[in-house]
């Protein structure tokens, strides 16, 4: 058993110490409305689908993110919709 022993010596945390962990600690800004836009997902042949209305980060064919990225984080989001519900669509 391990006991912590108590000292009285003076603490002091330096300005600016917290800075970094507080922007951890935030969440990320969201751009107005992006709640609104489409998500990219998988039709139900397996091939991915990205809306023309969706975030531009995904338009590929506008210098967007590569397909594959996109795909990755499709499954990745399909994936933590299945452990909350227990079912959902297979890949």
């Amino acid at each position: 058993m391990f006991f912590r022993r108590r000292t009285s010596l003076p603490v002091q945390i330096k300005r600016g110490f917290f800075d970094g962990l507080l922007s951890v600690l935030k969440p990320p800004v969201e751009e107005p409305g992006a709640e609104l836009m489409p998500l990219p997902h998988l039709s139900p042949s397996g091939l991915l689908v990205i809306p023309f209305a969706s975030h531009p980060r995904y338009h590929w064919w506008k210098d967007g993110q590569d397909p594959a990225v996109t795909r990755a984080e499709v499954l990745e989001r399909m994936g933590k919709a299945e452990g909350k519900e227990g079912h959902g669509p297979r890949v």
